[in-house]
């Protein structure tokens, strides 16, 4: 009888370690920092620093962040992925700086490079007010090569 009540006892506290450690490790888990125009504008440009727009073909080409690479989201979603993101100069050793229209997609991209790719959250960044952030700059120079 004294064994039926410990384990009645030991279940519960067990389901409840288990909880607590899976949020902790969740809550340890590497964020992708979101930054500003500032920084973005800080590091256009600088040696090993790639700033990346994750949206579609036709809205890169209608206007981007000057001295940005395109590679739209939907392109990860094909087999040959990796080897794209290699030809793109999109490496693990790269920094990454991401930037969509609003910040919702590249927030996507990066966390689909870390969980899916391996990269390191800490080399991601993503420009949490994208394009329509940077258009509201008049100064900020846009490109549409």
């Amino acid at each position: 009888m004294k064994y039926n009540i410990k384990l009645e006892i030991a279940a519960p506290v067990i389901f409840l370690m288990t909880i607590v450690f899976l949020l902790f490790a969740t809550w340890l888990e590497p964020r992708i920092e979101h930054v500003d125009q500032e920084f973005l504008k800080s590091n256009i440009g600088k040696n090993g620093v790639l700033v990346v727009d994750v949206r579609d073909e036709e809205d890169f080409y209608d206007g981007h962040i000057k001295g940005a690479i395109n590679f739209p989201l939907s392109d990860l979603k094909i087999k040959a992925a990796a080897a794209a993101l290699a030809r793109a100069g999109l490496t693990k050793r790269t920094a990454i700086i991401l930037y969509c229209e609003r910040g919702t997609l590249s927030e996507i991209f990066g966390e689909t490079l870390v969980r899916e790719f391996g990269y390191s959250a800490q080399q991601i960044k993503t420009y949490s007010g994208g394009m329509k952030d940077w258009l509201s700059n008049p100064n900020n120079i846009i490109s549409q090569e």
